[in-house]
């Protein structure tokens, strides 16, 4: 059977109050949820990294840039530069925090503001990657990594992602209470 476009709305706005009523932490749903609506408020090109689900937001034909099919790790960031130069529209990029060190920041945020085509950035950040654990779930469901719940090489500790953006004039905040993410990200979309 098939939903109605009106029915999927109220189930997807079920689920968006769910997520962000007395929620402790940022469920990346409801985050995706927020970027897709602060995407519409700037008319900005979404460049997704692996952290953004599209469901939770109204894209249109060129608004969106998803994991290109030969390989998806370490690209969105050029990939912005690229876009905002060719295009003149703002990109918003979302990927996670792993990604984002794949991504070679240090070369994006000198070229980003060198050419003058920096993007608004928005890291969804779990600690480590993400997608490997998900991976060896997947291909070893039944191995000792599964079994005994420990993933060599897919968490960190947490760092200062922030010293990297502010050393190249950027904005950056760290949100973890769910009640003070729209405002942090209208803070950094005026940045």
């Amino acid at each position: 059977w098939r939903l109605d476009r009106a029915e999927q709305e109220r189930r997807r706005a079920e689920e968006i109050e769910r997520l962000a009523r007395g929620a402790r932490r940022v469920h990346p749903r409801y985050l995706s949820y927020l970027v897709g609506r602060l995407r519409e408020r700037l008319d900005a090109v979404l460049i997704n990294e692996q952290a953004f689900d599209p469901k939770y937001s109204n894209l249109g034909f060129g608004d969106y840039f998803g994991d290109p099919s030969a390989g998806h790790l370490g690209w969105a960031l050029g990939a912005s530069v690229g876009y905002a130069m060719g295009s003149g529209r703002r990109a918003l990029v979302t990927l996670g925090d792993g990604s984002f060190m794949l991504n070679a920041p240090l070369s994006y945020y000198y070229l980003a503001s060198a050419v003058g085509a920096g993007a608004l950035i928005v890291i969804y950040d779990n600690g480590g990657w993400l997608e490997t654990e998900e991976a060896v779930r997947e291909v070893f469901p039944e191995g000792v990594a599964v079994r005994s719940g420990h993933f060599p090489g897919t968490t960190f500790k947490r760092y200062e992602i922030g010293a990297t953006v502010r050393a190249f004039g950027g904005y950056y905040e760290m949100v973890e209470d769910p009640t003070s993410l729209e405002g942090a990200l209208d803070r950094a979309a005026q940045e």
